[in-house]
């Protein structure tokens, strides 16, 4: 069974409709742009021969009064769900995937544009402390909270950085995703369900917290409008808050509850860990070679071996982890020990008795030289210093080589069938 890996668009905004015919640029927060209350858009025509010029007012903000629910199609996390991981980030998805910028009353600058619209993560009152957010007895128009301190809020000039498109699909080219977009416009087609748009907040959770989450305007007629309040004397793109405001009362739109738990999950496991010097014992295992076998009567005495009172012919083997201050014992393999010579001449007699065979016809069985075939070589030197002759001189290097060995036999089957193309019919059911 292949592994499916998802692929996803992301676009920071998306409009539709008459929208994107707004004149006046986003000022981002900076100001609160020339236009009044809504956003226009102009229109020339010509009525009887008479050109014919208007400035249409389109909603805004301070024209929407609620959300239906059903347009939400999920938060993260869940309605009072209790043990949400801190290091994560709250959103709210809508079905309407240019919901977040329908109402805004500017035109992109660049690929920047604000979202009608922000998610304020608050903390709870609790006993021991005085939380973020207090509720008010307001219900009409909406209902509210009073924000204690605007730093509890997404800083009012970065708000347009927090909601985005997502698409479940990948496109080749804009073309390509342009013919996307304008598929969502058929009446239930199937591609309206790959794509929502995402509101998040921003704010980093404490462990063990508990919250409100809070959809609110982020516009200034919007909350005005939300408060039952007259915004038709303010700029269109004036910020519902600043940095430098304090406290501030915001209509709420939609809400949900929640707490985070312990801050347990695998990330903030790992940033736990400490790193430990390791034991240099790690990695290696003391080998006994004083009776090497094969007619060899000098054991594995191959250099000074620390400490100095241990059994000379007890070679550390290594394995393939070790800690970083593991020393080979013995470091240094000293040549002139007489195991070598007889080792030689042990690996080197098969080799010998095919270029003077004797007389008698026994067979020879000696031990293997690793990498034999590959250097086209069948004596070694226990003095020199190349790849075959270290590899074969050093009982720790056989050791591992032995091991390889045996991996390769146990699995040749296999091997060879993949080397030929071919499925191994011991490993798995041949196909085709």
């Amino acid at each position: 069974m292949s592994l499916t890996v998802g692929r996803y668009t992301f676009s920071s905004w998306l409009r539709k409709g008459i929208a994107g015919s707004i004149v006046e640029t986003d000022t981002l927060g900076a100001s609160g742009g020339a236009a009044t209350e809504r956003a226009v858009v102009p229109v020339d025509l010509r009525v009887n021969t008479l050109p014919v010029h208007k400035e249409f007012a389109l909603l805004g903000p301070g024209d929407v009064l609620g959300i239906n629910p059903a347009t939400i199609v999920r938060t993260e996390p869940r309605h009072w769900v209790t043990d949400f991981e801190p290091n994560y980030l709250a959103f709210v998805e809508f079905y309407d995937e240019d919901f977040l910028w329908r109402y805004t009353p500017a035109r992109a600058a660049g690929d920047r544009l604000r979202p009608w619209l922000a998610l304020a993560v608050l903390e709870e009152d609790t006993a021991e402390h005085e939380g973020e957010f207090a509720r008010t007895a307001r219900r009409d128009p909406l209902p509210s909270i009073t924000v204690r301190s605007t730093a509890s809020l997404p800083p009012h000039t970065q708000t347009w950085a927090w909601a985005h498109v997502h698409t479940n699909e990948t496109f080749a080219d804009a073309t390509e995703f342009e013919r996307f977009l304008e598929s969502l416009g058929v009446p239930d087609h199937p591609n309206a369900d790959r794509i929502v748009c995402r509101l998040t907040s921003p704010r980093r959770l404490l462990p063990n917290t508990a919250y409100g989450a809070f959809v609110v305007p982020v516009f200034e007629t919007g909350r005005l409008a939300g408060l039952g309040q007259d915004p038709s004397a303010v700029d269109a793109q004036q910020p519902a808050w600043t940095a430098a405001a304090g406290a501030v009362e915001l209509p709420v739109l939609y809400e949900w509850r929640f707490r985070t738990g312990e801050n347990e999950d695998f990330e903030s496991m790992v940033k736990r860990l400490v790193p430990r010097a390791a034991d240099p014992r790690v990695g290696v295992r003391g080998m006994d070679g004083e009776q090497p076998g094969w007619g060899l009567t000098e054991g594995t005495d191959i250099g000074q071996i620390l400490p100095a009172d241990a059994k000379q012919t007890v070679v550390g083997l290594e394995g393939a982890l070790k800690a970083p201050t593991t020393t080979p014992s013995p470091e240094v393999v000293d040549v002139t020990r007489p195991f070598f010579a007889q080792l030689q001449a042990a690996l080197n007699f098969a080799e010998e008795r095919r270029t003077a065979p004797a007389t008698e016809t026994l067979p020879v069985v000696t031990p293997p030289i690793y990498g034999e075939h590959h250097a086209l070589r069948h004596t070694v030197d226990t003095t020199r210093g190349d790849w075959l002759d270290a590899l074969n001189r050093d009982p720790r290097t056989r050791v591992s080589a032995g091991f390889g060995v045996r991996v390769v036999r146990e699995h040749q089957e296999s091997y060879v069938a993949r080397a030929r193309g071919r499925r191994c019919s011991r490993c798995s059911p041949r196909t085709g």
